[in-house]
């Protein structure tokens, strides 16, 4: 079953659904790497992922006729993190940004894409949420998937 994911602010006429599944696959962060700060011809073998794998998963968060994928990354005093596969027909970027329930906004983050732009986060404020796991929550909870699978 997939669950549909609502996020007040965020593009309307669009379908997104949850997407925290796809962070047990080694696949899924081999293509995310890639897919916002990689080289797209690098061979997934040479990270030990199986090609068929690799594409079936680049297919899963590029797709245009599909519900775009979501991960939320709750965090401290109720704020979430999103990543959002956002998926045009011309077009395919990965829109960051944070939100609390009170804003009534998106904090922007950054965007991974055809126009890239930041201001994106220090590495130690992405270890520090990474980090901080709220397990009361929906999202990526589990500490190791949030840090790429480790």
């Amino acid at each position: 079953m997939t669950l549909t994911v609502h996020i007040p602010g965020y593009l309307e006429d669009c379908e997104l659904v949850a997407g925290e599944d796809l962070a047990r696959e080694p696949a899924f962060w081999l293509a995310h790497l890639i897919l916002t700060v990689g080289d797209p011809s690098e061979d997934p073998e040479r990270y030990g992922v199986d090609a068929s794998v690799y594409e079936e998963m680049v297919e899963r968060l590029s797709n245009p006729e599909a519900p775009w994928p979501v991960l939320r990354v709750p965090f401290e005093g109720g704020h979430t993190a999103y990543a959002v596969y956002a998926n045009f027909g011309d077009a395919n970027n990965v829109d960051f940004f944070v939100r609390h329930h009170e804003w009534g906004r998106l904090g922007y983050l950054g965007q991974c894409g055809a126009d890239e732009a930041g201001p994106g986060l220090s590495w130690t404020e992405l270890a520090t949420l990474a980090e901080a796991a709220q397990n009361n929550s929906e999202g990526l909870t589990d500490s190791g998937r949030r840090a790429g699978g480790r």
